[in-house]
């Protein structure tokens, strides 16, 4: 479903006919997780930058849900502070018009010593909730054990 949404995103803006999936649901193994990736490309018409395209396509359907319009005015009645950078998109975008972008989910910030991590208001059954609040809680155990190890010798 969240490949299907990035496409018709992506698509509103292609070139038509332009929009492919050359890798769909790729498993990326790490220590504490798998991770399943997908690709997607697509060519812009040339009156247009790829800013048109992550415009077209922001915020990314994997953290709103469908209808996406819907989806986001149901987060922002629910949930009770602005989401910034947790949710939101790391990339790069090119002089020569490449972009590559990925969500923010499940993400650690680090201010003078103190980490935050979001949650998001999820409507789903209750025990998908606890489930998810595991699976998160897990990633950040991990996380922060990974940023102690390499930053803790330079920080003492």
């Amino acid at each position: 479903m969240i490949v299907d949404l990035m496409r018709n995103d992506i698509g509103r803006v292609a070139v038509a006919g332009s929009v492919k999936v050359p890798e769909l649901f790729v498993v990326e193994p790490f220590p504490a997780v798998h991770h399943l990736v997908s690709t997607i490309t697509a060519r812009l018409p040339e009156q247009l930058h790829t800013s048109d395209l992550l415009r077209a396509a922001f915020p990314g359907g994997s953290i709103t849900g469908a209808p996406k319009v819907r989806a986001m005015e149901i987060i922002d009645e629910l949930e009770p502070q602005r989401r910034n950078a947790w949710c939101g998109s790391i990339g790069y975008l090119s002089f020569c018009g490449n972009m590559d972008t990925s969500i923010t989910i499940r993400t650690l910030t680090a201010i003078n010593g103190q980490f935050t991590a979001l949650r998001a208001v999820e409507l789903s059954p209750i025990a998908r909730k606890k489930r998810n609040i595991r699976k998160l809680l897990i990633k950040l155990i991990r996380y922060y054990a990974n940023w102690r190890s390499k930053t803790w010798n330079t920080v003492a």
